[in-house]
């Protein structure tokens, strides 16, 4: 996810703009691109986020994707985009992991964030595993 859209989700973004399907539902974590999308300056939504350092190619937090539909009343939905993934309980990891990305979604070795995630956050997973995360290209839409 290229920021500021990927601190934005941390921050609070219910959507995120696909224009693809999305069969996975669940924990994801974040990465976010090595890129900026400096196109996402002119949107009032991020605008009014709160200033703060962006981290570029790590892995910086965790959300659940909750759905993946066509509607969406949220301010962040884009009418354009074909499809909306619906994005709840955003979490910043304790401190960013570098981490490189890939084109789609992809495993994480458990003990790169084990002791990162928010506390309770391995007890919602089945055990021996780990949230797939999304990568640079994959939620970089917004």
């Amino acid at each position: 996810m290229r920021q500021p859209w990927a601190n934005a989700t941390l921050l609070g973004k219910d959507v995120e703009n696909r224009s693809r399907y999305f069969g996975h539902r669940g924990l994801l974590l974040i990465h976010d691109s090595t890129h900026f999308d400096y196109g996402a300056r002119r949107y009032p939504r991020i605008k009014a986020l709160p200033e703060n350092e962006l981290i570029f190619g790590h892995l910086i937090g965790l959300v659940t994707l909750v759905d993946c539909v066509t509607e969406s009343n949220s301010q962040w939905a884009d009418r354009s985009a074909r499809w909306k993934l619906i994005l709840a309980n955003p979490a910043r990891l304790s401190r960013p992991v570098p981490c490189l990305g890939s084109l789609n979604l992809f495993e994480v070795a458990e003990r790169l964030v084990r002791d990162l995630l928010p506390p309770g956050t391995l007890h919602e997973l089945p055990p021996g595993t780990l949230p797939l995360h999304v990568s640079q290209s994959v939620m970089s839409e917004s």
